[in-house]
């Protein structure tokens, strides 16, 4: 790796460490962009902010984090999205397993919720959301803010 290529996974580690919103939209780049899975899209940015902060912030061992991150062990249901809720993207595990066609229509719905509610100071998580397809398009339930 050149040395800027190394400066600048260490500028990005330490934006992401302190700003939880623009760790979010690195994960939902990876997911929407890239196709990752969102257990790949959180591997991968669990491993650059660091595990020992990840583990600090979810409330979980460091050590459940390194296998986790090692690729040792994957995340399933309650799990996934309690890691996930550190970034407020517990939807996303829902938005990502509808068909291609309507899955870029729901993580853009999953991804607009978080914005907006960083936008209007709701820095905390959205929980009850839910999204969901029918034949006459794509509804989001919001579910509710709490601080």
């Amino acid at each position: 790796m050149k040395k800027t290529e190394g400066l600048f996974c260490q500028h990005a580690a330490n934006k992401m460490r302190k700003s939880i919103k623009f760790a979010a939209h690195v994960i939902m780049n990876k997911v929407k962009e890239f196709d990752y899975t969102p257990e790949e899209a959180l591997r991968a940015t669990v491993a650059s902010m660091g595990t020992a902060f990840f583990a600090t912030q979810a409330g979980v061992s460091e050590a459940d984090v390194i296998t986790f991150v090692d690729n040792e062990r994957s995340l399933e249901g309650k799990e996934l999205r309690n890691y996930l809720a550190v970034f407020r993207l517990e939807g996303l595990v829902d938005a990502c397993e509808l068909k291609h066609v309507d899955r870029h229509a729901a993580l853009d719905i999953v991804d607009n919720l978080v914005n907006i509610g960083h936008e209007h100071g709701m820095d905390s998580t959205l929980s009850g959301g839910a999204v969901a397809v029918g034949s006459t398009g794509i509804a989001a339930n919001v579910g509710k803010w709490s601080k």
